[in-house]
């Protein structure tokens, strides 16, 4: 016989049964601090809260995604294709995809038997783009959430936030708005953290409003947090300090384009596949009396009520995202291995965004370029077969043209190319035409990929191709058209024949309006589709040297060109900063914003150098000015940058090893250069110090800085003595120049001719005449001792040799002393010298 149940054994089975249908299947409030414990459900700490999940409704009955396909990553919540996408997006290398609670990677069976697409499933694929393509279209408003958060590492406020495109008003009685965020999402954590209250900001229809919506759209991570700090009037508030603060601690913007304001808090949660829904009680409103209408997000841009558009300050260089080791912290200068990360974390960025992989086109590129914090082109990474690349990982169908399925995701060349590589490249053209000739009609693009070089190659030219060939006799001799008329095809032959025209065009004008005209422009004045202007975006500077070559020689101050050496490329780097003034910050925002190109030719740089990587460089630097709290901080910033490349302080015998290889590599830099310079070239500081070894006979400190006195200037004169008739014929006249004008010293000059004491016929008078024209004609045989280098030296510190006689050589002639042993003249050198040991 069965026993009958007691009645609160039954109240409790029942309420156990609506326990599990109504509550959600992740109940913490603070998600980032809950284990998982296997891919579908987290095993969270659940904390007391004033508002309450709803029930799943039909959701939990609909069938799990299919292994192969990955899951969506869409951020429905924020600005929909365009510069926003994916406000909360998680930049992130592979490896880490589930640490970050995606699911686990398919095993080898999975990964090479892709499963094909069911009929039902191609027709959700193609409803789910006819609603992404509608509802582009659909104009909708922007507001930007702000929640108070803090720094677990730094224990500080910090300005988390997200601009959604969501928001609604559910109901009046009582005023309640609603808009959904992605999981996982920093903010949708710091909401559940801080009880549910958060604030809402709606920004006017203006640029101001604009650039604060983009400063919220590029995810939450200090770089992120450091732009917003310096670019908006932000105010935290913090309730231990001000006891008048508002209910939610969130951080609000205190910028004129900011029209209203709402306090809320949550009261429902509702997930919706990836996204949860929040319904909020509107608490308070702060308004301000304005007649401008709030912004509006439509077709991927923000255009104000009547359709204007509007433009944004733009700042994605310098923001990259969330959970990714940031592109700034590469070393300069980025290798191979760099290379290949960042091409990693852009791949992670395509498979968590479907709308970077499904039905991509033009449009879907160059948001995808527009998203990321460094162009990818500049590592030679090109997105349209990454993009691929990632969606055959994924068991989804190429859908490029026959011409371009063959394009590599990595060119074997990009950026800068030195000479050496582009004698790779001109072979590699010579072997493709050799075996076709029809590699020459090919679209200038696709004749680029075949021979492994990037499009957006700093520099590169058609004629540095097509001459070569013409050489070899495999192409024909180049005829400049006559007239105006546009191409309709772009094979390098009709590209080479633009840049003809582009090149004389811009020699008509003075080299000054020639800088400030644009490639569209100049291609509208030369008959030309505007569209061309794209295969000469990297090669603007190259046209302008061609075109004007009296601004880029050395009559214009241009003593750095061609292909750097080491030594080179530390004096540019060392030009650069002192070019930016980093240490006054009225000096460095009137400089640091200006093109990169013009900056290498004012500090006598010419633009077209290669083995440098200048575009990277002027990248971080504006990144760590960006990411730099306080001003006063940065120039400390930019020495921890440098350190690599620049010591501080080095030892005597360090110091003349630095010297002795500087000479010997480049001597007539070292004639030429400043001190600053020639400090640069061998590695050091400007305000680098020399470590002297102690002696009784040297005043002073035993560190003394190498930007004062004489110390460099002696060794390097010493050894480019020494150097002398080792070099080419152009170097020793160098040196020689050198020596001569600089310390009146003559290194061709023949030996002195001592005469002998025992011929009494001379007089004093005499010798001494012999003496003082002696010291015209010094012979230059035997490097002095580093001790005497040393005091004579330190003397020169210490002030005891000043103007310019502290830079020529003098000595004083002494009377004869009497005595068969010392009847030789003896010179006493009263400053630094040139010549060999001293005479006794």
């Amino acid at each position: 016989m069965t026993l009958s149940q007691r009645p609160a054994s039954r109240f409790f089975a029942a309420f156990y049964r609506w326990n599990l249908q109504t509550q959600r299947p992740q109940p913490c409030a603070i998600a980032s601090q809950c284990g998982r414990d296997s891919k579908n459900q987290a095993v969270r700490s659940c904390t007391p809260r004033n508002y309450h999940a709803t029930r799943l409704l039909r959701q939990q009955r609909q069938p799990e995604p299919q292994a192969h396909k990955a899951p969506s990553k869409a951020d429905a919540n924020a600005i929909v294709d365009g510069s926003c996408r994916g406000g909360e997006r998680i930049f992130r290398p592979v490896s880490s995809a589930h640490e970050e609670g995606a699911p686990e990677q398919p095993g080898p069976d999975e990964q090479h038997t892709p499963l094909e697409p069911s009929e039902s499933e191609l027709e959700a694929a193609k409803l789910k783009s006819s609603v992404r393509g509608l509802m582009r279209n659909v104009p909708s408003s922007v507001a930007v959430i702000t929640v108070a958060s803090i720094d677990p590492d730094t224990n500080k406020h910090v300005p988390m936030g997200v601009a959604v495109s969501s928001l609604r008003t559910v109901t009046l009685d009582p005023p309640t708005i609603s808009f959904n965020i992605k999981e996982p999402s920093k903010t949708l954590d710091a909401i559940r953290a801080a009880n549910g209250l958060f604030r809402v900001h709606f920004p006017g229809a203006d640029r101001d409003g604009a650039t604060i919506v983009e400063l919220f759209c590029r995810g939450n991570h200090p770089d992120a947090y450091s732009l917003r700090s310096k670019d908006l009037n932000l105010h935290i508030p913090e309730r231990e300090k001000n006891t008048s603060v508002t209910s939610s601690l969130a951080p609000q913007i205190w910028e004129d384009s900011i029209l209203a304001a709402m306090e809320c808090t949550v009261t429902h949660e509702l997930p919706v596949a990836d996204h949860v829904i929040l319904v909020a009680r509107v608490d308070s409103l702060e308004q301000k009396i304005s007649k401008q209408s709030t912004i509006i997000y439509v077709n991927g841009g923000y255009q104000r009520s009547n359709g204007t558009p509007i433009t944004t300050h733009s700042h994605n260089q310098f923001t990259p995202s969330e959970g990714s080791r940031s592109v700034w912290d590469y070393p300069l200068f980025p290798g191979a291995q760099e290379r290949r990360e960042y091409m990693e974390q852009i791949k992670s960025i395509v498979k968590g965004n479907p709308a970077y992989y499904e039905n991509p086109d033009k449009t879907t590129y160059k948001s995808l370029e527009f998203s990321l914090p460094y162009p990818s082109t500049a590592f030679g990474i090109n997105l349209e077969p990454l993009v691929t690349e990632c969606r055959q990982e994924m068991g989804l169908e190429d859908e490029r043209k026959a011409d371009f399925k063959d394009h590599k995701v990595l060119s074997d060349f990009y950026g800068q190319l030195s000479p050496s590589t582009m004698g790779q490249i001109v072979d590699r053209a010579r072997r493709l035409v050799v075996a076709d000739s029809r590699f020459l009609s090919q679209d200038y693009r696709s004749f680029l990929h075949h021979l492994g070089v990037s499009p957006a190659s700093k520099n590169l030219l058609p004629s540095d191709i097509m001459e070569p060939l013409r050489a070899r006799g495999l192409a024909n001799d180049f005829e400049p058209r006559r007239g105006h008329y546009q191409s309709t095809t772009f094979d390098i032959q009709k590209v080479e024949q633009i840049e003809f025209q582009l090149r004389r065009y811009l020699r008509t004008m003075k080299y000054e309006a020639a800088l400030k005209t644009s490639l569209e422009n100049a291609m509208e004045a030369i008959g030309e589709k505007t569209a061309a202007a794209y295969f000469f975006k990297k090669s603007r500077t190259r046209l302008l040297t061609q075109a004007h070559p009296h601004v880029f020689d050395t009559s214009a101050g241009i003593d750095i060109a061609g292909h750097l050496t080491q030594e080179e490329v530390r004096v540019v780097m060392s030009r650069i900063i002192n070019r930016l003034h980093v240490r006054s910050l009225k000096d460095f925002r009137r400089v640091f914003m200006a093109d990169w190109h013009e900056i290498l030719r004012r500090i006598g740089v010419n633009p077209t150098i290669t083995g440098m990587d200048v575009e990277f460089l002027m990248g971080k630097i504006k990144h760590l000015y960006y990411s730099t709290e306080h001003y006063h901080d940065f120039p400390r910033v930019i020495d921890k940058m440098l350190e690599p490349w620049f010591a501080k302080n080095v030892s005597w015998d360090h110091l003349e090893e630095r010297v002795k290889q500087f000479v010997q590599k480049i001597p007539l830099r070292a004639t030429t250069w400043s001190k600053r310079d020639r400090l640069a070239a061998m590695g050091l500081d400007w305000e680098a110090t020399v470590t002297l070894p102690k002696q009784d006979s040297l005043p002073g400190s035993q560190q003394q800085p190498l930007y004062q006195g004489h110390i460099l200037d002696i060794l390097v004169a010493k050894e480019l003595k020494n150097h002398y008739g080792k070099g080419t014929e152009e170097e020793n006249a160098g040196i020689a120049k050198y020596l001569k004008e600089t310390y009146n010293f003559d290194v061709q000059a023949k030996p002195i001719q001592y005469t002998s004491a025992e011929l009494a016929s001379r007089s004093s008078s005499d010798e001494m005449q012999e003496a003082m024209m002696a010291s015209r004609n010094v012979d230059v045989s035997t490097a002095e001792s580093s001790s005497e280098i040393m005091q004579e030296a330190v003397i020169g510190n210490s002030g005891r040799v000043q103007g310019a006689d502290a830079r020529r050589i003098r000595y004083r002639p002494q009377p004869k002393i009497k005595g068969p042993e010392k009847s030789k003249p003896r010179t006493e050198w009263t400053s630094y010298t040139l010549d060999g040991e001293k005479k006794q």
